[in-house]
């Protein structure tokens, strides 16, 4: 989406918006391969219509969507400003048009967590400070976490103040606080739409269930409170129960394919025999009831990010889940006042953030790069880090547990069944949230002196990504992409 609208603001800055009347697109490497499971044509569109992804309806997406094909109509920058032009042309995602002389073209680079790049190498605009203010330097600049630690014990400040004075080169403390609030606001209210959603089936040839607003259902406590039918919450009576063929993916009459019947047929229950030297187990849960909270949390961020809905890319899409989720434990469960939650949030973004800095610098944030290692690997990292310090742990102890949860995320493929962002991805985010909050405790019960630092995990990580086969980065050409028998999903355009 983002690139898009740069592309439509470069035209109109070069006068040739009026004079466009036909346009290409299309689109390599993983975004080729996965983009239509991860609606990049729907993004791409609408971007060039002038959308902003942190401001768009999302619900208007899918609907725009299909205007634009449906009448082959594109209006490119319409949601601009009043006194910006705007022009409709013809648009057919289906066919190339006829030649005619060529105005622009660029390439524009995806390299993960929303940036973009373009042909030239020119950073893209986004809501980040101007090019005048990035000439300015922070105080406290690093490349790594020796650096922040040096920094940290020779001014005596926390990563997270370290973090907050350098944004203070750019920003004024109001235009943080309020970033930061905002930030936090966006993703509680990703988890609030996702454990009250009343939509059953996830898009896609998958047929998912929506699993997080029973899941929320069935804990003891709520924290959005609201009228909600459970359904049927007993279990299956019968394992011949139907499999619904009305969706709109799958026409009445139709083969359902088997992955689809796999997600809509109940199990049934196998009770066993009592006349047997091993009798049956009865069902029982084991209380834990932090990994409840942040499955259900971590889940219901990604169930959204399945159905298209808005989300903080924390520090990606695919890997949207798990901040938001250790976070809403920490505010719901931590925090003993208003003024105690607000510092917290801030402490844990902050620190966050720096974890998140150190990755992309290096090693990758992307899975075209570094498969689901560069994505559920990095956020688990910064949340593991980022709740030690909510914590109270110091900056070694957070170094430790940022380590501790990137160590044991190496080597994680991307591999989504026909390029969708659910199977594997939405039980990920669940398992890297507590897997977060495991790295942050076994951190927090040490002395801080660990064997491996953040910096040769990160590296290590780096090497990975290099060696990793491109099969596993984000273009469902293998793994559990392949092993699940449904066509790998490849946009035409």
């Amino acid at each position: 989406m983002r690139a898009g609208a740069i592309f439509v603001q470069d035209l109109r800055e070069s006068g040739l918006l009026d004079s466009v009347s036909k346009i290409k697109l299309a689109l390599y490497g993983s975004l080729a391969a996965t983009g239509k499971g991860h609606m990049t044509p729907q993004a791409l569109l609408l971007g060039l219509e002038g959308a902003d992804c942190e401001t768009v309806d999302t619900e208007s997406v899918p609907i725009r969507y299909d205007e634009i094909l449906n009448t082959k109509r594109l209006t490119l920058g319409k949601d601009s400003t009043a006194q910006c032009l705007s022009k409709e042309i013809h648009f057919d995602f289906d066919k190339d048009l006829e030649d005619g002389d060529l105005l622009a073209t660029n390439d524009f680079y995806s390299i993960g967590g929303g940036f973009v790049l373009n042909g030239k190498m020119a950073v893209a605009e986004t809501p980040e400070p101007t090019a005048t203010e990035e000439n300015k330097q922070p105080p406290f600049p690093f490349r790594n976490m020796s650096q922040l630690l040096s920094i940290s014990r020779k001014h005596n400040l926390t990563i997270a103040q370290i973090v907050y004075e350098n944004e203070l080169t750019w920003y004024t403390p109001e235009e943080i606080h309020d970033k930061i609030m905002n930030i936090w606001q966006v993703m509680d209210e990703g988890i609030r739409a996702g454990v009250m959603s009343e939509q059953e089936i996830l898009p896609g040839s998958l047929r998912m269930k929506r699993r997080a607003p029973k899941l929320y259902a069935r804990l003891m406590r709520g924290l959005y409170m609201g009228p909600r039918r459970l359904g049927n919450m007993s279990g299956p009576t019968s394992p011949e129960d139907s499999v619904d063929t009305k969706s709109k993916r799958v026409p009445a009459g139709a083969e359902v394919p088997a992955v689809a019947s796999r997600a809509t047929k109940r199990v049934p229950r196998i009770c066993g025999s009592f006349h047997h030297e091993i009798m049956p187990v009865p069902p029982r849960r084991t209380n834990f009831p932090a990994m409840d909270w942040l499955s259900c949390w971590a889940i219901a961020t990604n169930e959204q990010v399945a159905a298209g809905g808005r989300i903080v890319i924390a520090p990606t899409l695919g890997a949207a889940g798990i901040i938001p989720a250790v976070l809403r434990y920490v505010v719901e469960f931590v925090a003993l006042t208003p003024e105690d939650e607000e510092n917290l949030v801030k402490t844990f973004l902050l620190t966050a953030a720096a974890i998140g800095m150190l990755f992309k610098r290096g090693a990758t944030i992307s899975a075209a790069e570094g498969g689901c290692m560069a994505e559920v690997g990095t956020s688990c990292s910064m949340a593991a880090g980022a709740f030690a310090a909510c914590m109270g742990g110091s900056p070694e102890v957070i170094e430790q547990a940022a380590e501790t949860a990137i160590e044991h995320n190496l080597g994680l493929t991307c591999d989504p069944v026909d390029g969708l962002v659910q199977a594997p991805c939405i039980e990920r985010n669940a398992v890297g949230s507590v897997k977060a909050v495991v790295s942050a405790n076994l951190a927090l019960s040490s002395d801080g002196v660990h064997s491996v630092t953040l910096d040769e995990a990160i590296h290590a990580a780096r090497l990975t990504a290099r060696d990793m086969h491109t099969k596993y980065k984000e273009t469902s050409l293998s793994g559990l992409a392949t092993t699940v028998k449904i066509p790998v999903a490849v946009p035409d355009c």
